[in-house]
C-alpha cells in the first residue's frame, strides 16, 4: 500500500517494482510486478499494489519479497520521500506426515530373505528430514533366530523420493509353526537446525514371517507280534519338527483277537510330540527343534 501524509493540490505519480527475498519469482512463490500508482487531487490518501502469489504442497518456512517505489525527482515540491520499501510475505500453511508401512515374506527353509518395510512422507519438504527406526521382538524372537535385528536412520532429501525402505532380513528354517511377527518403530524425527511442521503418524508397523512347512503324519509296523510274544511294535513319525505339541489318539482293530487277561483301558490311548524347547521325552523320539530330522513315538501293543 502506497500511502501520502496530506492532500495534495497537483496529480502525482510514483513507479512501483517487485524484488525476491526468500520468495522468487522464477521459482514460482510469487509472480514479479512493476506500474505506476497516482495520487489525485483530494482523491485517496492511499492506492493499493496487488502481487500474485502461487500456491504449493511443500512444506517449507514463511517466504518474503519487497516491493520498492521509485524516483521522487519528479513529484511535487512538497512530496518527500518516507519508507520506499516495503516486504510482503508467503506465509507456508503446507504441514507433512511420516508413516511406516509393514510387509511379510515366505520364511524359506534355509538361508536368508527380507521383510520390506515403507516408510513414507506426505509432502515434500524443503529441507532434509532424518527418522531413526528400530526392530523390536513380538512372536518372532531373534534369539530363537526367526531374523536378525536391525536399527539405523532414513533420510528424505528436498526434491527426492517420498518413500525409503526399510529392509529385515528373516531366517529360513523347515520347522512348522504358525506366522510370526515382529515390529519396526520409528523413533527420533528431526528436520536439521531449522523448524518443519513434520509429525510423525503411523510410528510402529508388523512384518510377518510366513510359515511355508507343513508336516505329513505316519504310522508303520516296526515290530510284529507273534504268538510267543505279546506286542507289537508300531512308529507314528512326523516328516518335519514341530513347533507347538500335537496329539494324535489311535485305536487297535484287526482279525487277531485281543488278549482276554490285558487290563483294560481307561480311556483312548494319544501320543503327544513336546514343543520346541521342551527336554522331556517318552521313548526313542526325534525332538522337534531339531532341522532335518524326523519326528516320531513309538507304541507297544
Amino acid at each position: 500500500t502506497g500511502t501520502l501524509s496530506r492532500p495534495l493540490s497537483v496529480p502525482f505519480s510514483v513507479t512501483y517494482s517487485t524484488a525476491d527475498g526468500a520468495a522468487t519469482a522464477a521459482s514460482g512463490d510469487y509472480q514479479a510486478a512493476s506500474g505506476t500508482v497516482t495520487f489525485a487531487p483530494g482523491g485517496s490518501l492511499s492506492q493499493t499494489i496487488d502481487v500474485t502469489i502461487s500456491g504449493d504442497t511443500q512444506v517449507e518456512g514463511d517466504e518474503d519479497f519487497s516491493v520498492t517505489l521509485g524516483s521522487l525527482a519528479s513529484a511535487p515540491p512538497e512530496v518527500a520521500a518516507g519508507r520506499m520499501t516495503a516486504r510482503g510475505t508467503v506465509q507456508n500453511d503446507d504441514s507433512a506426515t511420516v508413516r511406516i508401512v509393514g510387509g511379510q515374506a515366505a520364511e524359506g527353509d534355509s538361508g536368508t530373505r527380507s521383510i520390506a518395510f515403507a516408510v513414507e512422507l506426505t509432502q515434500a519438504v524443503d529441507v532434509p528430514v532424518n527418522v531413526v527406526y528400530s526392530t523390536g521382538d513380538a512372536t518372532a524372537r531373534v534369539d530363537q533366530g526367526d531374523y536378525q535385528a536391525a536399527n539405523g536412520s532414513v533420510r528424505f532429501a528436498p526434491g527426492g523420493a517420498l518413500s525409503q525402505t526399510v529392509l529385515v532380513t528373516i531366517l529360513g528354517d523347515t520347522l512348522v509353526e504358525p506366522d510370526e511377527l515382529f515390529t519396526v518403530t520409528l523413533g527420533t524425527m528431526d528436520t536439521g537446525t531449522v523448524s518443519r511442521p513434520v509429525t510423525v503418524t503411523a510410528s510402529s508397523a508388523q512384518g510377518t514371517i510366513v510359515n511355508d512347512d507343513s508336516s505329513q503324519i505316519t504310522i508303520a509296523s516296526t515290530r510284529a507280534a507273534t504268538e510267543e510274544t505279546t506286542t507289537g511294535r508300531f512308529t507314528i513319525s512326523s516328516n518335519r519338527p514341530l513347533q507347538t505339541p500335537v496329539t494324535i489318539a489311535f485305536s487297535v482293530a484287526g482279525t487277531a483277537a485281543s488278549v482276554a487277561n490285558r487290563p483294560a483301558r481307561k480311556s483312548a490311548p494319544s501320543l503327544t510330540w513336546a514343543s520346541r524347547g521342551d527336554r522331556h521325552s517318552a521313548g526313542p523320539v526325534a525332538g522337534p527343534g531339531g532341522a532335518g530330522k524326523t519326528a516320531g513315538r513309538e507304541g507297544l501293543f
